[in-house]
């Protein structure tokens, strides 16, 4: 059909133009933000611009780089791929809102943990201790602990 390629085809068309397309729109927001003082992130809304103009940007310059140098991509064209890119952007910008939480969520959660244990104050402490044998080898030990090291042999001996 035409209009479409395989997604190794879309894939190629998505890294040749990414690599172009990050620069232009890094520039493009550090230009945007020049001389304003930082209060947090931008909206939501203009995160997701950002994006599709990112994704877009990529599809179109990949596309014509892979054409200009010859490259057989199935049957895309420019304007098709501005588009399926267009497209992406928009799906991976409007799922990142919601995977973006539910992600630092999940985090939260696995970490626990070691967040109960900063608020108790038990913290990690690590141990160390090295030098050099007779032959010139290094020999090193270390003891990672949540709480104290203070006072246990086992450590102690492996320590010293």
């Amino acid at each position: 059909m035409s209009g479409y390629t395989t997604s190794a085809h879309a894939a190629a068309i998505g890294a040749t133009g990414a690599c172009i397309s990050a620069l232009i729109t890094g520039c493009l927001s550090v230009c945007a933000h020049y001389g304003q003082q930082s209060k947090g992130n931008d909206p939501w809304y203009i995160r997701c611009l950002f994006s599709v103009l990112f994704s877009t940007l990529a599809g179109v310059l990949g596309c014509a780089i892979l054409h200009h140098n010859r490259v057989d991509l199935g049957g895309i064209d420019i304007q098709h791929s501005a588009a399926a890119a267009a497209l992406g952007g928009l799906i991976s910008s409007i799922g990142s809102i919601f995977i973006g939480p539910v992600l630092m969520m999940a985090i939260s959660v696995i970490l626990s943990p070691l967040f109960l244990a900063v608020a108790m104050k038990m913290g990690l402490n690590i141990r160390s201790n090295g030098g050099w044998e007779q032959r010139g080898r290094r020999i090193y030990s270390h003891c990672i602990c949540c709480g104290s090291c203070e006072g246990d042999e086992e450590i102690d001996a492996e320590q010293a």
